[in-house]
C-alpha cells in the first residue's frame, strides 16, 4: 500500500496557485487540494464524500476518507485501494477552509 508524504507548497508557485499546468503533477495537485479541502471545512455536512482517489479512480468505491492528526497534518485514505498519506503546509493556503482555527 503507497504511503504519501506531501509538502503542499511543492505544488503550489509563489503566488499560492497550484504551480503544475498539466499532466499528471496537475492532477496530483488537484487532488491534493481537494483533499485539504474536503479535511479543513469543519462545517461540512458528514454525508458529503471526500474525493475520488487519483490512484485507483474507483468513482463508486475510491472515495477518500479524510481528517487532520495530532500534528495538525491532514491524513487520508482511500476506502478502495487503500493508498493513503499525509499533507503538511497546508495552512493558510486558497483551500484552507478551517476558517482561521488556531492549530496545536
Amino acid at each position: 500500500m503507497p504511503i504519501y508524504s506531501i509538502n503542499l507548497t511543492h505544488y503550489l508557485d509563489d503566488m499560492g496557485l497550484i504551480e503544475p499546468k498539466r499532466g499528471p503533477a496537475r492532477k496530483m495537485a488537484e487532488f491534493l487540494t481537494a483533499v485539504v479541502a474536503h479535511a479543513s471545512d469543519f462545517d461540512r455536512p458528514e454525508e458529503i464524500p471526500g474525493p475520488v482517489c487519483f490512484r485507483c479512480r474507483k468513482r463508486d468505491q475510491g472515495i477518500v476518507d479524510t481528517g487532520i492528526n495530532e500534528d495538525w497534518a491532514i491524513v487520508w485514505q482511500c476506502v478502495a485501494c487503500n493508498t493513503q498519506g499525509q499533507i503538511s503546509n497546508w495552512e493558510g493556503t486558497f483551500w484552507d477552509l478551517s476558517s482561521g482555527l488556531e492549530s496545536n
